[in-house]
């Protein structure tokens, strides 16, 4: 994305923007906390381990991604969400982050950041580096042992092309990435 877009649709009206050196600060926070709390499997670490560990993984992820901002269009320093990702890793296209504030979701903003990014709409290929609660379909077993949808559909259901990798959001290359003689 060359310029700024300013979206207003029925849906809700944001202005997308490249992030700043000033938002990092808010993408790097509601990254950590939120993660922290809907990730499949870093709700269950203690604080002290997960912000220990992660913190500067994020930093390091924030440091070399893309990453834009939805904001109110009255004023651009109020931010609704953010998208960060990297077009190219050795594993390939890379997204490791969509959030957008709670009150806020179901208007199509995380939609419109992605769009907004060089990713595949579909997002064929691309590694998904840290999926949440959100990216799963709701699901239950039936009484036979069957999964039984209880609940709306997750990301994953969307885009059946994208690729979970943790490890590349942590920066842990594949065998297959590095050089091996």
């Amino acid at each position: 994305m060359s310029q700024v877009e300013a979206v207003a649709s029925r849906e809700f009206p944001v202005v997308i923007r490249h992030a700043e050196p000033s938002d990092v600060a808010v993408v790097s926070e509601t990254w950590l906390e939120s993660y922290r709390n809907d990730s499949p499997w870093a709700h269950r670490l203690t604080d002290r381990v997960f912000f220990a560990h992660h913190q500067p993984a994020v930093a390091e992820l924030l440091s070399r991604s893309c990453a834009l901002v939805a904001c109110d269009p009255q004023d651009e320093r109020v931010v609704y969400g953010a998208v960060v990702w990297e077009p190219l890793t050795p594993e390939g296209p890379a997204l490791h982050w969509v959030y957008v504030r709670k009150a806020l979701r179901r208007f199509g903003i995380a939609r419109r950041l992605l769009a907004a990014t060089d990713l595949p709409p579909d997002l064929a290929g691309v590694n998904v580096t840290h999926p949440t609660y959100s990216w799963y379909a709701t699901r239950r077993l039936g009484p036979g042992g069957e999964v039984v949808r209880a609940g709306r559909s997750g990301l994953e259901e969307l885009f059946p092309r994208a690729v979970v990798n943790f490890y590349l959001g942590l920066g842990v290359p594949s065998r297959d990435a590095l050089e091996v003689p």
